[in-house]
């Protein structure tokens, strides 16, 4: 998920370091610059939400495996 939303922003100028911290940073850096369009602002802040979906899903998943 994070290689998706890393290559789409790449196409729009945004690149950023790999890792999850940088991730975040790089999306959130991207939603709180006015240089970047309302547009992309709004496909970051739904990026943003799956990710975080996921990622609560994964955490659940680990709880019931253990």
């Amino acid at each position: 998920m994070s290689n998706q939303a890393k290559g789409l922003l790449s196409e729009f100028g945004v690149v950023f370091p790999c890792g999850h911290k940088a991730l975040l940073n790089g999306l959130t850096s991207v939603i709180d610059n006015p240089q970047y369009s309302h547009r992309l602002q709004d496909m970051v802040i739904d990026m943003l939400s799956e990710y975080d979906i996921t990622l609560n899903r994964l955490k659940s998943i680990e709880k019931q495996l253990d």
